[in-house]
């Protein structure tokens, strides 16, 4: 089975790092044959390349963006109509079973499915709006409507996105199919005690992750409950002046001894190891991969009460739910931990039982694979 894979950006984040797993495994157990589309070079070029995976790069535009103009929307949508035939063209060769595009932020996938009369699953992996600020340029209803003439099948990664994108979309077309992580059998977890609790705060740093509400969630527990015993930790990088706000904020109010910045880090598996309680504090997480792979460590995780994380934590089993916005909830939760730490075993080995039975890698990919096969036959 020959499949065409479209992401719409070239970083190594959340989406590309669940797409290059499901290949990955789609090859090696099913005999998949990837092509990957990628609108320009980036890290994840690196990676495709490390695993052997064929990919082109073509220039295209998302037809969502943050903040944008109608005058950069109508320019881009213009641009996108003169790119797409040339694409369709230098694919003409390629005898594709399926295409399937990794993200609702381009549209490109469902051209070319129309173009090359091919079957089209299209993986929903963010809000839009709600969590990223980004809208589509003709807006959600005309999208939706897109979506349904141009999606075999659209696959939503929480039952929060299929329950937003439902009113828009055709709900008899969204499937919903949870992301999937490795898991290291028979993990064994120590948790030292006698050092600060080591707190992780893993992604991409904008606003709609909100890693200030971590921070203010540290000034809290420094200048009302008095304790210092914790070390918050954040790896990853962003596009804007919000993560050099962060650091300006944690220098000016005395928090350098209990913030780390780490930047961007390529490979974690070695970090995460050392860390002991994850921290997702996003407005609205579309499913948080993020969150998965802490758990995948028997790490638990406390996040906001918000988007599919109820969908994936359990409340007082395998970590805790604050509501959005009260970072003093946040920090009694933290605090409540630094004095128990027993919570961490418990809790982290609740959360690694939850994440065999829900959230394996080869889960995922034996549902998408059974997925294209129906679309196939049909």
């Amino acid at each position: 089975m020959k499949v065409l894979y479209i992401t719409h950006y070239a970083g190594f984040y959340g989406a590309n790092r669940s797409l290059l797993k499901l290949i990955c495994e789609l090859r090696e157990l099913h005999d998949v044959e990837p092509l990957v589309i990628i609108p320009m070079h980036g890290t994840v070029v690196k990676e495709l390349v490390k695993n052997k995976i064929p990919y082109k790069i073509y220039k295209f535009y998302n037809w969502q963006d943050i903040n944008s103009t109608w005058f950069k929307a109508a320019i881009k949508h213009f641009l996108n109509c003169c790119q797409f035939p040339l694409i369709a063209l230098n694919l003409r060769k390629n005898h594709f079973d399926i295409i399937h595009t990794n993200t609702s932020i381009c549209n490109l996938g469902g051209y070319l499915s129309k173009k090359m009369n091919r079957p089209h699953i299209w993986h929903i992996r963010e809000f839009g709006k709600p969590d990223f600020n980004a809208e589509y340029f003709q807006g959600i209803v005309k999208a939706g409507k897109f979506f349904t003439r141009n999606a075999t099948v659209v696959i939503a990664i929480s039952k929060a996105i299929k329950e937003y994108y439902k009113d828009y979309i055709n709900p008899d077309k969204i499937e919903v199919i949870y992301n999937g992580v490795e898991v290291e059998p028979d993990l064994v977890k120590k948790n030292n005690e006698n050092r600060p609790l080591q707190l992780c705060f893993t992604g991409v740093i904008t606003e709609n992750k909100n890693q200030m509400e971590a921070i203010l969630a540290c000034l809290y527990l420094l200048k009302e409950k008095k304790e210092s015993n914790f070390m918050l930790n954040f790896i990853g990088d962003g596009p804007d002046d919000y993560y050099p706000s962060l650091v300006d904020f944690v220098e000016k109010n005395g928090l350098s001894n209990h913030v780390k910045f780490f930047g961007y880090v390529n490979n974690i598996d070695n970090l995460l190891k050392g860390f002991d309680l994850g921290i997702v504090c996003s407005k609205r997480e579309a499913f948080g991969r993020v969150t998965v792979e802490y758990m995948a460590r028997k790490i638990p995780v406390i996040a906001s009460n918000s988007g599919a994380n109820p969908e994936i934590i359990k409340n007082g089993v395998t970590g805790y739910l604050y509501s959005p916005g009260n970072h003093e909830e946040l920090a009694n939760y933290i605090y409540e931990v630094i004095n128990e730490r027993s919570i961490l075993k418990d809790m982290g080995s609740a959360a690694y039982k939850d994440t065999i039975g829900r959230f394996l890698s080869t889960t995922n990919t034996s549902n998408i694979i059974e997925l294209y096969n129906r679309v196939c036959n049909k």
